[in-house]
């Protein structure tokens, strides 16, 4: 037997605290994950008839004379390939005669008259020497001995192909690294007359809680990832990054700022013309007239940036002619509004979707306070703000300019990885939400 491996003291798992829905998700992997034992007879025979299952519990019935005697036991579904982090525990009912008891994972093919860990793509965690194994029959130290009324926690952390083991909540350290098998099962075995165990594999969280702290470990994983994303170096990062903020500085308008980047970082490289100052003035001058409810001046300003550019977008130049129609039906300027939809909205009225947002306006003229009206949301500073995003997206493409700046590109193309890898079943991609990373971070 071994005493505790020398080293740092264990690190205490908390007790206790509550595995919120996303983080029962991340536990489960989705739907599929274990929920109880294969305790099939036909297909585990040999093994099987020394076991005693009831429920999450199994216990060992054999003769326990050899090693031949050995027999274990395997969940009825593997860990589910997308799930970054999955944890269970089991509970050391009885130690038996001699507490061979081994807890750990295993492949579907590995023999399963074999105690864990004593064949190729099986990995255990031994009670009666705190021993682990993996491919063979001879283990090496790790930690303390586990008996009756020990309750042994497993972690399989798929990010760092890692498998670390608990015992009464305090981690034992990292067991296996390099753990590429694509699909395991939770597996128990036993080798002694009255061993005995109940697992719980975190199927039913509810009635069946468990006693370690899963968020916790969950969050120790996420931590851990992102500072390994924060800590990646990008080679030549440091012109690169000052260049995206200096053009995303420079596309909305923050020129001072950009300017101070441009001089003190990129020692002057980049410069800002006042041609440019004066265009991107303009745009944003006809974006802040739709936000201020004044349509005529934005669409003479648009067009004195862009000649044609109503013309060229006859939707855009409905939907702002139909602003303007709100903004003096809330005026209460009811007579010059139904003389501007005559002459204006009538003509200009060519589609079925212009057809549906002048009917959407008209309806304003029915209600005492047209902001509280079921077509209030016209009025409202998110439609405004997308109007005016939409003017915007046509100003800059007549233009010749792109629409968001190379960092807001970036951005979008990141999120679109993470969905990507996260229908892929990557186990990183379940953990990692760019939207909420960035805000989290300020990035």
């Amino acid at each position: 037997m071994s005493s505790r491996q020398q080293g740092a003291p264990p690190v205490p798992v908390h007790l206790g605290s509550p595995v919120s829905k996303r983080e029962l998700k991340c536990q489960l992997g989705g739907d599929g994950g274990p929920t109880g034992w294969d305790a099939t007879p036909g297909q585990h025979q040999a093994s099987m008839r020394y076991l005693d299952v009831v429920g999450l519990r199994v216990k060992y019935k054999g003769p326990g004379s050899d090693d031949r005697d050995a027999a274990s036991i395997r969940s009825n579904n593997p860990i589910p390939k997308g799930c970054p982090v999955y944890y269970f525990e089991v509970e050391i009912i009885n130690k038996g005669r001699d507490g061979y008891i081994g807890i750990g994972l295993s492949r579907k093919d590995v023999k399963l008259d074999r105690l864990p860990g004593w064949e190729p793509h099986s990995y255990g965690y031994h009670g009666d020497d705190g021993h682990v194994f993996n491919g063979r029959g001879t283990g090496r130290p790790y930690g303390p001995i586990f008996t009756t009324g020990d309750w042994i926690g497993i972690i399989y952390n798929r990010i760092e192909k890692t498998l670390t083991f608990t015992k009464k909540g305090f981690q034992l350290g990292v067991a296996f690294r390099d753990v590429e098998e694509e699909t395991l099962y939770p597996t128990v075995g036993f080798r002694t007359p009255d061993e005995e165990v109940a697992v719980n594999f975190g199927d039913d969280l509810e009635r069946r809680p468990f006693k370690g702290d899963y968020e916790a470990i969950l969050e120790s994983v996420m931590s851990n990832l992102h500072t390994q994303i924060l800590d990646t170096k990008i080679p030549g990062s440091s012109d690169i990054i000052a260049e995206l903020v200096f053009d995303y500085l420079k596309h909305h308008g923050y020129w001072e700022t950009a300017q101070a980047v441009g001089e003190d970082v990129l020692k002057g490289r980049n410069q800002i013309s006042e041609s440019t100052k004066e265009e991107s003035m303009a745009l944003y001058s006809a974006t802040e007239y739709v936000m201020g409810g004044d349509i005529d001046k934005a669409m003479a300003s648009a067009e004195e940036l862009c000649p044609g550019i109503l013309d060229e977008n006859p939707s855009i130049a409905f939907a702002l002619k139909c602003q303007k129609l709100c903004e003096l039906i809330r005026d209460k300027k009811d007579d010059d509004a139904m003389e501007y939809g005559r002459q204006e909205l009538t003509q200009s009225c060519s589609t079925s979707e212009d057809r549906v947002l002048m009917e959407k306006v008209l309806t304003l003229f029915a209600y005492s306070d047209p902001a509280s009206s079921p077509s209030g949301d016209l009025l409202s500073t998110a439609y405004k703000t997308e109007l005016a995003a939409s003017l915007a997206r046509a100003l800059r493409k007549h233009l010749g300019k792109r629409e968001v700046s190379t960092l807001e590109e970036m951005y979008r193309q990141a999120c679109v990885l993470g969905e990507l890898l996260h229908q892929m079943e990557d186990p990183a991609a379940a953990l990692i939400n760019v939207r909420i990373f960035v805000d989290e971070k300020g990035a």
